[in-house]
């Protein structure tokens, strides 16, 4: 439960300081946005991009070490009966 608390006030956190960035960045820049490419490419695909990945890494990290305990565990009932 704190690990979920934790990751939602890193998330919220991160969150409010991208925007007091922008807002600053906007109070130094008052020109109108040019929109590029790249950019629009990296906030369309970048947020699915990072999730994919960290589900790629730790999701099937924990189903493995979760398999394995399940193995380690049913070889231990064996040798016990």
């Amino acid at each position: 439960m704190t690990l979920k608390i934790a990751l939602v006030l890193l998330t919220w956190g991160l969150a409010l300081v991208l925007s007091w960035f922008f807002r600053l960045w906007g109070v130094q820049h008052p020109d109108p946005f040019q929109i590029r490419l790249p950019l629009i490419f990296l906030l369309l695909v970048g947020p699915s991009v990072v999730l994919g990945l960290w589900i790629a890494f730790v999701g099937f990290r924990d189903i493995f070490h979760a398999d394995n305990a399940l193995e380690a565990n049913n070889q231990l009932k064996v040798k016990n009966k």
